[in-house]
């Protein structure tokens, strides 16, 4: 089947070129992924930009020619790329069990995989309608993600608007749960701008890495969360000095460039079906891709800041892979505390007993147990509780006991 496919798609090419004058051209290479076989081609008489644009423009004719239901055509320096679509019953799926390599997420075909990486490109912007798969790609950097690092080299925040995110809702790797609604998520948002204003003013340049996800940022950042966005601007902006990374997700690149500052740090980019060729460029960063001609359900195009394109298809996760996940036995407390949640009036001791406190029991288990020898600092009392100097003095003595029966039941 793919030969003949192979046939018709170089013949078409070829009877389309032959009835332009547009020079002579040879056949460079050809390859089938896994929802279209692709023809590239290049000139032999060293065609000038402008002439490779117009055989670009003749995709339309092409894709009549091969009868097939569209054409996504582009440049790549001087080679011209055309990739026909397949008829929908030979697309073929990529799952997990194909992709034998740790952060691999996807794959162009089956022996060319797609790694997500390993945050050399710091920032991840992730771009797509409904219906292109983008929750799909979500879903599978952070399995990818979770088995990779361990809990405690990984720390993870995440805005889930839509409840798309559930079968990660008590991954080991979470530092509050999964945030959903609107003040969650500012407080999600603002407790890794915490860290990175505390790791920057104490110099820490190689703490626990801490990943933000925001999955549909135009109702988690709206036009009105300005503080939020600046913040947001500041994680991607400086925030990897530090070892802080953001995956910011979207259908577009925001209305009105209200995440263009966003939009222009975020070196590793994935692109799913958007609407038009304006958004493929601002999206990708790069013009020409025609990512509104991919055929949705996993079809993307990964776009780094150095320049590379390519085409792949996501690979799909089912329920078993998730089963794999690493869990908590509890799922951690909300963070960071503000004012507006609780008083911060320093009680008075009770004599002879334990410190008067804001803080539940079981909430202080919660983190006791998930947290147990990082506990024990200012920064992590301010950080889950809003405890002032004097209130974390008062309690630090109930957590070191605390933990020690924890423990000691663990052993029993």
């Amino acid at each position: 089947m793919e030969t003949q496919i192979s046939k018709l798609c170089v013949t078409a090419t070829q009877r389309v070129l032959k009835n332009h004058p547009l020079g002579s051209w040879r056949l460079h290479n050809t390859s089938m992924g896994f929802r279209y076989f692709r023809v590239e081609i290049s000139p032999l008489d060293g065609l000038a930009g402008k002439s490779l644009e117009k055989v670009i423009k003749l995709d339309e004719q092409m894709a009549m020619t091969a009868k097939s239901t569209g054409v996504r055509s582009y440049r790549n320096k001087g080679v011209v790329s055309i990739e026909y679509n397949l008829p929908e019953t030979m697309w073929r799926n990529c799952t997990k069990k194909m992709l034998s390599k740790p952060l691999t997420i996807g794959a162009v075909t089956p022996n060319q995989l797609i790694s997500f990486g390993d945050f050399t490109f710091p920032h991840t912007g992730i771009f797509g309608t409904s219906g292109s798969g983008k929750t799909t790609l979500i879903k599978t950097i952070l399995w990818t993600l979770a088995l990779k690092y361990n809990p405690r080299d990984l720390q993870l925040f995440i805005c889930d608007p839509n409840s798309q995110l559930t079968d990660f809702d008590n991954l080991a790797h979470l530092k509050s749960p999964i945030a959903r609604s609107d003040s969650d998520m500012a407080k999600a948002v603002g407790a890794v701008h915490a860290t990175y204003l505390e790791r920057k003013e104490a110099g820490t340049l190689h703490g626990t890495r801490v990943l933000l996800l925001i999955d549909e940022a135009s109702q988690t950042l709206t036009k009105k969360d300005t503080q939020a966005i600046q913040q947001v601007i500041d994680l991607v902006s400086k925030g990897r000095t530090f070892n802080i990374n953001v995956i910011f997700g979207n259908q577009d690149n925001g209305k009105n460039g209200v995440y263009s500052e966003i939009l222009t740090n975020l070196a590793n980019r994935f692109i799913g079906t958007v609407v038009n060729a304006s958004e493929s460029t601002t999206c990708s960063g790069k013009a020409g891709l025609e990512c509104h001609k991919l055929q949705g359900s996993g079809d993307f195009v990964r776009v780094r800041s150095n320049g590379t394109a390519i085409r792949f298809q996501v690979a799909n996760l089912t329920p078993d892979d998730f089963e794999t996940l690493p869990r908590s036995e509890f799922v951690p407390p909300p963070e960071p505390a503000t004012s507006a949640n609780y008083s911060t009036e320093i009680p008075q001791p009770n004599v002879g007993g334990r410190p008067q406190s804001i803080i539940t029991e079981e909430r202080l288990a919660q983190v006791a147990w998930l947290h147990k020898e990082d506990l024990l600092t200012y920064s992590n009392g301010l950080k889950y509780f809003n405890l002032n100097k004097a209130r974390f003095k008062q309690v630090r003595d109930y957590w070191l006991n605390f933990t020690i029966e924890l423990k000691e039941l663990n052993n029993d």
